[in-house]
């Protein structure tokens, strides 16, 4: 579930802007995958953020590790 949870959300996300999927990428990690499919548009090359992206990946990790 946790797996597939950044994918449901940033489809509701897209849906809800009026923007069209982002569909994921195999060779990006669980959260710069999850950043680009929620703020990538289908007409640009979005880069991830490497700082952002470890933030993310250690909010993610604390909130797995609390049970939250």
């Amino acid at each position: 579930l946790i797996a597939k949870m950044p994918t449901l959300v940033a489809m509701a996300y897209k849906y809800t802007m009026g923007q069209p999927y982002i569909y994921p990428q195999n060779d990006l990690s669980y959260s710069g995958n999850f950043m680009r499919m929620m703020f990538a548009t289908p007409c640009a090359p979005y880069t991830v953020n490497p700082v952002l992206e470890r933030a993310l990946d250690r909010i993610f990790i604390l909130h797995a590790d609390h049970e939250q």
